[in-house]
């Protein structure tokens, strides 16, 4: 069960969203959903404290969820630098509202680069903002079906070719 100390509250939700394991959806929407059931379901199944409020599109940010002080922002379109501006833009805001963000990178459409530059941007905002004399937080999470999908060998490729047939050409 998730401690009630907020920075452990920080930490621990960190842990189990890096264990979230969704399906591919094709918007934010429908992350957010699906987020939002999991962290239910764990509250539920005692892995949340009953006292902790889980809520949709919280405070006049609107962050896409919010689990007592700790805000979960998702982002699946970073690809483009209007994008990135857009994140960053509402992060900062959050980040006047809350002390601890966690932004929740989905789907696979995003490339390296473009991932990075938003990271070091996001690091920026310590330095720039003096967050770092505070006790504001923020996380970057990635959740990727291509880190956690593994290969089934006895399912058939697209080909439709047996993968298990191929175990002992290398």
């Amino acid at each position: 069960m998730l401690d009630l100390d907020s920075g452990n509250l920080f930490e621990g939700l960190i842990k189990l969203i890096e264990e979230w394991n969704p399906k591919k959806y094709s918007n934010e929407k429908e992350y957010q959903q699906a987020l939002y059931k999991y962290l239910k379901d764990l509250q539920e199944n005692g892995k949340i404290k009953k006292e902790r409020t889980i809520r949709t599109e919280a405070g006049e940010t609107r962050a896409d969820l919010r689990v007592s002080n700790v805000v979960i922002e998702l982002k699946k379109k970073l690809d483009t630098k209007p994008h990135r501006d857009r994140a960053e833009n509402q992060i900062r805001l959050m980040l006047k509202e809350f002390d601890y963000v966690i932004v929740v990178i989905v789907g696979n459409d995003h490339n390296r680069e473009a991932i990075d530059i938003f990271k070091h941007h996001l690091k920026d905002f310590n330095k720039e903002n003096n967050f770092m004399s505070s006790e504001k937080k923020i996380k970057v999470i990635e959740i990727s079906k291509n880190k956690s999908k593994k290969i089934d060998k006895k399912q058939k490729d697209p080909f439709g070719l047996n993968l298990e047939s191929f175990d002992n050409i290398f």
